[in-house]
């Protein structure tokens, strides 16, 4: 019956007599058709019900490779995932794949799977240029066409290059870090690529001064040198490699180039203000010397040494930074000194002058009487003493003046001063004495300060009161008095 509808082009028959070709027939194309049996007869129309169908199958549609990228170059020596999509099918029927690598030396597939990406892992290590494509298959087995022929490749992997910082001006810095006064420096070390692609060598320098770059050579056994660098500066260098610009970071060096000298402070006595000092000191004096470093930028190497000399004597050395020591003879005195840092650098010379005078001076002596009363004589003829003394003498610091007594307390103190050039002449009572025994006393001050002992000097008697008229008087030979 089919065969005659589909001769005839016939979309839709009814056959009307009986028997059993008759019912309603759907023409479905070549080699397939519906048939639909009739339910009951309404007025002269059929009514009917579905019946079997027999559906064509048509073939998947093609996939189309989605990742990676056409012509992907893979750097790590390993296969790539192939991705691809799921086009689908026009029946609705689930679908396999059947991913293929070939054209190579070595080629690998899928098989059939229901996944849309594959990794070929057993191409990893293979350093090839690869091609792939993909089909699908339904569940009825019909398949479609390849896909468009996708490309990769697997490339050797591009290990990192390799760096040594070695030296910096021939020190190996076993610590990490340098403290100096140079400020010029030639750094060396060793670089190399896996793959012999190894690139340039990059200086890199952070800190307070890096200065500039005087030099620099490239490769297995770089150099560089830069000049003028000053402060504490943290420096590297990098290796980079070709064509990815891969980075290796060598040691770092702490570089600290300190250029400043240390400052000595002196002081005598504790006290460090050369205005609070005394012209002349009366006792031993402390000398201290205390060095501090100074910085440049962030670099401090540290006080190393104190060296000193006292009088033009030797140079004596003191490690670290404080030095003490006691000046006791007379005289005038002159410290040199001066510190070093650890790297090196010298403070200018310093010096200092002091005098010292513990001596006491004479006191004063050889009084004379101007009128020429002796001393410890009583006498009557003058009441107004007039005296004049010898000048004192002083070796160190010199004589200052003298401090006078005149009284009748024999060990008196009370004082009338005399500079040492003012005249050596003194009436301590231009209204005179009465009668009595008086004692001058003196001592004499240098300009140290340092004052003789109070010595007596004079004793002066006057007597200007007449004795009494006897009251009675008697005969040797015993005669009475006549009154």
């Amino acid at each position: 019956m089919h065969d005659v509808l589909w001769q005839h082009g016939a979309r839709y028959i009814i056959k009307l007599d009986s028997g059993e070709s008759s019912g309603l027939y759907y023409n479905d194309g070549p080699g397939h058709y519906l048939y639909l049996q009739p339910k009951r007869n309404v007025a002269n129309a059929w009514v009917v019900k579905p019946g079997n169908r027999q559906i064509p199958n048509h073939p998947p549609n093609t996939p189309s490779p989605q990742s990676p990228h056409d012509w992907y170059e893979s750097q790590d020596g390993k296969a790539p995932a192939l991705c691809w999509n799921n086009p689908g099918d026009p029946d609705g029927d689930p679908l396999r794949f059947y991913a293929e690598v070939y054209g190579s030396a070595v080629n690998a597939n899928s098989g059939w799977q229901n996944g849309t990406c594959w990794r070929p892992g057993s191409l990893d290590g293979q350093y090839y240029t690869y091609q792939w494509h993909v089909k699908a298959k339904d569940s009825k087995d019909a398949e479609s066409g390849w896909s468009t022929t996708w490309h990769f490749s697997i490339k050797a992997p591009d290990n990192p290059p390799s760096i040594s910082f070695d030296t910096a001006n021939g020190n190996s810095f076993p610590s990490g870090r340098i403290d100096s006064r140079d400020r010029n420096w030639t750094f060396r070390g060793t670089a190399s690529d896996p793959e012999g692609r190894l690139g340039r060598i990059e200086f890199r320098c952070s800190g307070d001064n890096c200065g500039y770059q005087a030099g620099h050579t490239d490769g297995g056994n770089w150099s560089h040198t830069q000049n003028d660098m000053a402060g504490q500066n943290d420096v590297y260098f990098v290796a980079h490699d070709n064509p990815k610009d891969q980075q290796t970071a060598s040691r770092h060096l702490d570089l600290r180039i300190d250029l400043a000298a240390p400052v000595t402070t002196l002081s005598l006595n504790n006290e460090a203000n050369p205005d609070r000092w005394p012209a002349w000191f009366t006792s031993a004096v402390a000398v201290r010397l205390h060095a501090d470093d100074s910085n440049t930028g962030r670099a401090r190497s540290g006080v190393s040494q104190v060296r000193y000399r006292l009088d033009g004597g030797a140079w004596q050395a003191q490690g670290g930074s404080d030095v003490a020591f006691t000046v006791s003879s007379d005289g005038t005195h002159t410290v040199e000194y001066y510190a070093l840092d650890n790297v090196g650098n010298q403070e200018s010379t310093r010096s200092v002058t002091f005098k010292i005078d513990q001596t006491p001076p004479s006191p004063p002596g050889g009084v004379v009487e101007t009128h020429g009363v002796v001393s410890g004589q009583w006498q009557k003829a003058h009441n107004t003493p007039t005296f004049t003394w010898a000048a004192s003498s002083d070796a160190i610091s010199g004589v200052w003046g003298y401090q006078f007594y005149f009284g009748t307390d024999p060990n008196g103190v009370a004082y009338q001063t005399f500079l040492a050039s003012d005249p050596r002449q003194w009436t301590p009572q231009p209204g005179g004495v009465r009668t009595g025994t008086y004692y001058l006393r003196g001592r004499t001050r240098d300009n140290a300060g340092n004052w003789s002992n109070w010595v007596t000097l004079f004793t002066f008697r006057y007597d200007g009161t007449p004795p009494e008229n006897p009251k009675e008087a008697s005969h040797a030979a015993g005669i009475a008095n006549d009154t």
